[in-house]
């Protein structure tokens, strides 16, 4: 309340003198307050983009009873929301966003700290873990799609192995759980699309009261990445063999690749890239190519029928036979008195 008569009505007041001003129309407040367990708390990061903390939380965030989950990331250092996201369920799609919207502004992060979701890790019990022979081989180890793509853009993924290790996060669902509905009222905000949209202009007003600097000045973040390429990296890949005929099939459809620069041969594995973002693309030898969906073109319908077809070839032929000049009519014999 004191943020929003601050910043949306102009109004200025201390937080204690609105605390004593609520107090005294009998308005207690909505957060209950719980004794705080003793556990080991872990030192924060000191250089801003050093590590970043993410999570999502399945809520009833609309008031109308549709649970569905908010996606954020959290600067260790600085406390500086860096991105939100909703999505029906939890997603690759949701995470690649908030990689999305942190690169747009700041750039990629060193690290990010995430639960021991499989979005982001197998589980190491019955994963398949590769002899010396495949390594030597060149043989990749299976990980999840979001591991993969943290990995060719050189981001460490470290596994918190408690929701006390990432308690920064786990706090701000307390924050937000009660900050955010009251909002969405407050903005007549009753879709995600709508949510998704407001994110920007809240993500600022929320840094400025509760972002602070990092111990150390020094940025930990690697330099933007263009989007479409990020976006490439971010999509789900998948193999696929070229045939023959110089085509691969892909969810039930046929596809060739257009551009003759492209050295794939018959027989040559090919990385299919797609998402919800990026466009279906092909990934080999380290270079993308587009594709178009190869449909193979049917012969003509037949103007008539088998039947009609070959009444009109017997017509032709008997016209042939009386039309030929070897079936001249011979001069008749005379005839005797």
């Amino acid at each position: 309340m004191h943020e929003v008569l601050e910043t949306e009505m102009g109004i200025d007041i201390s937080y204690s003198s609105l605390s004593r001003l609520l107090r005294s129309q009998h308005i207690a407040t909505s957060l209950p307050k719980h004794r705080r367990k003793e556990h080991r708390s872990r030192k924060a990061m000191e250089h801003f983009g050093e590590l970043v903390q993410l999570d999502a939380s399945r809520f009833d965030w609309f008031s109308d009873g549709a649970y569905s989950y908010l996606h954020a990331a959290i600067d260790d250092a600085t406390n500086e929301v860096l991105g939100l996201y909703f999505t029906k369920e939890e997603s690759l799609e949701a995470y690649s966003e908030l990689i999305f919207q942190t690169n747009q502004a700041y750039g990629l992060p060193l690290a990010l700290y995430t639960d021991g979701r499989t979005i982001f890790f197998y589980d190491s019990k019955t994963k398949h873990k590769l002899s010396l022979e495949e390594q030597l081989a060149g043989v990749e180890e299976n990980m999840p799609q979001f591991a993969r793509a943290c990995k060719s853009t050189g981001i460490t993924l470290k596994r918190a192995h408690s929701a006390q290790a990432k308690g920064l996060v786990e706090r701000l669902w307390a924050s937000f759980q009660n900050r955010l509905p009251k909002d969405f009222l407050r903005m007549d905000i009753h879709t995600m699309d709508q949510a998704n949209a407001f994110f920007p202009r809240f993500i600022a007003s929320w840094n400025r009261k509760h972002a602070h600097d990092p111990a150390n000045p020094v940025l930990f973040f690697a330099p933007k990445w263009p989007s479409n390429l990020l976006e490439l990296h971010f999509a789900t890949q998948e193999k696929r063999k070229l045939s023959n005929g110089f085509t691969f099939a892909f969810q039930g459809k046929k596809y060739s690749i257009p551009d003759p620069s492209c050295p794939a041969r018959p027989g040559d594995i090919l990385t299919v890239a797609f998402s919800k973002s990026c466009p279906v693309q092909v990934i080999f030898e380290g270079h993308s190519y587009k594709v178009v969906e190869f449909i193979k073109t049917s012969s003509p319908a037949p103007k008539m029928t088998q039947s009609e077809l070959a009444k009109k070839r017997s017509d032709y032929g008997r016209m042939g036979r009386q039309a030929s000049p070897f079936r001249k009519n011979l001069p008749q014999p005379a005839q005797s008195s």
